[in-house]
């Protein structure tokens, strides 16, 4: 087994399994296209507006380590827009652009959708056409 192999089976991300939905969209992760599936229920429902998948990359001023944030999904509803980040392991990169999200971009929302709460999400709606268990 090659370095390459290995580093695929033992990182903590390899067993993300990315795919395109009907609409031609390229999700990075099962958990991000099943969210996709729910942000569309919310949009038939009149919830959400509008949403876009890695709609806008944020660069911060720094000159080491993450310079770039580019989050899962931007969500529009009535009054308010926001981001949602997708994860369901947060490594040291993920950590460091969340609080650099904070820091330099204070007016910017970003929901964090952990394990803990994509198993309530899918509890509720895993039963919707396209939901991937």
């Amino acid at each position: 087994m090659n370095r390459f192999q290995k580093k695929r089976l033992f990182h903590p991300k390899a067993s993300a399994q990315g795919g395109r939905r009907a609409d031609g969209i390229y999700y990075r992760s099962r958990w991000e296209k099943n969210v996709s599936v729910w942000l569309d229920e919310l949009k038939r429902r009149g919830e959400v507006l509008e949403w876009l998948y890695e709609k806008r990359e944020f660069t911060f001023p720094v000159k080491r380590g993450t310079r770039f944030y580019k989050p899962d999904f931007w969500v529009r509803e009535q009054s308010i827009e926001y981001f949602i980040e997708v994860k369901g392991f947060l490594d040291a990169k993920s950590v460091t652009a969340l609080k650099r999200m904070q820091l330099y971009y204070p007016e910017v929302t970003v929901l964090l959708l952990d394990k803990r709460r994509y198993a309530a999400l899918e509890s509720e709606f895993g039963s919707l056409d396209g939901w991937e268990k």
